[in-house]
């Protein structure tokens, strides 16, 4: 039987060369990280000898110059600031090396863990995020501060598909590691040619594409799929969808479905009522003694033969994860997922067993203000530890299966101004504070911009967690 907990993460680490390029190199991407003196570049090797081996290497060029960074000055930068490295014939590439070595690595937490969605815009009460919109998808944790994964410039680095509203989230059976090919989802109106009735999910060319079609649930419940608008998704066990609805309907199969029931897609493509609205509302009152109407089931997730919700009311719980069976109780309360109290709609549980490497570091664009820029945003990195910046003008889609993280590149590697970077003056060196994060201006600049997805010009922009080899997710920037 197929179970979330039984994948394996397929993310191994990559071998990762830095040296010390020419200093008299200029590529935009040095607006990035601040500071006159010289990146470093980056290069990709084979995995050493065998599957999973990990093979590091610290060289500098002859011809490099400037004076080396020890240990002990990249750990003693100010905090949440990135500066650039210098090189000095290979031993300021090798101390950097050395300091990402040492820097406290990222191990797996305790405690489910998920990445979430809310009704409505939301703030993160702890940590970096602040304010983010109801596109966005979040991970949480109990005790935890709320980590970005997709904001809505992340999104406009993965495609045209930029949601105005997340209504429903499940993982994809069958994946690891969390990155745009492991989640579907539902929007909550129609959207670029999605009803808000279908799955959505992302293919092979890194392009959405309708996972399972508002047609074929309809027609498992015998009406029409224009009054079918889905609110929550999960997979069982076996691979079978469960689901909500927005709206209660009077379905030929079923009869009265209200939109706290909880159905499931057979195989034959009929769908049955798994758990009715009256059940949902029976163990939120055994959980809290309260008799407050649930409303509406948002959220869905099984797990290991258990199904969670979110519920729309009362206000109180509708931020917490409820165990609805067999045994009826809050996987995670509302105040425990720092959200302050934002009702969630879309639920995901990320399994515990995925290793350190499947964490998530995250990077997010956000204005700094009137007629002062951006300013990029990383979190999840490892303390005091070591990134590389890189961006292309023009966003792609590039798999890369020996990275963690995110664990694919999703800047284009054919883009003239990557491959410029990559044979020229390398990528930025950014150094993450004590808490594995950083908020640093950014700047790029018009002249050499791409044009993306929707098609405006801008820039994308990934980071690799030198400690870890752990990918953020890709971010834009358009003008």
């Amino acid at each position: 039987m197929y179970s979330y907990d039984s994948i394996e993460p397929p993310f191994q680490p990559c071998a990762l060369e830095l040296r010390a390029p020419r200093p008299d190199t200029a590529h935009p991407l040095r607006a990035v990280s601040h500071g006159p003196d010289q990146p470093c570049s980056a290069k990709r090797h084979a995995g050493g000898n065998r599957p999973g081996s990990l093979r590091a290497v610290a060289r500098g060029d002859a011809d490099a110059r400037g004076p080396a960074v020890s240990d002990a000055a990249a750990r003693t930068q100010p905090a949440r600031c990135g500066s650039r490295a210098q090189g000095g014939r290979g031993s300021g590439s090798a101390a950097l090396f050395v300091a990402a070595l040492f820097a406290a690595p990222v191990a797996a937490q305790s405690g489910e863990r998920f990445l979430v969605s809310t009704s409505d815009a939301a703030t993160a009460q702890t940590g970096p995020l602040g304010a983010f919109g109801d596109e966005a998808l979040v991970v949480v944790r109990p005790g935890e501060d709320p980590q970005p994964w997709l904001l809505e410039r992340n999104w406009l680095a993965l495609s045209a598909l930029v949601p105005t509203d997340i209504d429903a989230l499940a993982l994809v059976p069958g994946k690891a590691g969390l990155f745009h090919g492991s989640i579907c989802f539902s929007l909550i109106s129609d959207q670029a040619g999605f009803k808000d009735g279908d799955v959505i999910a992302f293919g092979a060319n890194g392009a959405p594409f309708v996972y399972i079609p508002e047609t074929t649930l309809a027609l498992g419940l015998g009406i029409s799929g224009n009054g079918l608008d889905l609110d929550g998704i999960a997979f069982d066990g076996s691979g079978r969808l469960l689901f909500t609805l927005q709206n209660d309907v009077m379905s030929p199969v079923l009869g009265d479905i209200l939109n706290g029931d909880i159905l499931r897609l057979e195989p034959n493509g009929t769908a049955t009522r798994v758990l009715s609205e009256a059940d949902v509302q029976a163990a939120y009152t055994a959980a809290t003694g309260s008799g407050a109407a649930i409303g509406d089931v948002q959220g869905l997730e099984w797990h290991a033969g258990e199904i969670w919700v979110t519920v729309q009311s009362p206000s109180s719980a509708d931020g917490g994860v409820l165990r609805v069976s067999p045994n009826p109780g809050f996987v995670a309360t509302e105040g425990e997922l720092g959200l302050g109290g934002a009702e969630i709609d879309g639920l995901a549980r990320l399994p515990q067993s995925w290793s350190a490497i499947n964490e998530p570091f995250s990077l997010w664009i956000e204005p700094a203000g009137v007629g002062t820029g951006h300013v990029g945003q990383l979190s999840g990195g490892t303390p005091g530890g070591v990134a590389l910046a890189l961006a292309s003008a023009t966003p792609g889609f590039y798999v890369d299966g020996f990275l963690g993280g995110y664990g694919t590149w999703q800047l284009n590697p054919f883009d003239s101004a990557l491959l410029g970077l990559m044979t020229g003056p390398g990528a930025a060196v950014l150094l993450l504070d004590g808490d594995g994060q950083l908020v640093h201006p950014i700047a790029p600049p018009l002249v050499g911009a791409g044009i993306g997805h929707t098609g405006n010009t801008g820039w994308s922009f990934q980071v690799i967690d030198v400690s870890t080899f752990r990918l953020s997710p890709p971010c834009r920037l358009e003008f």
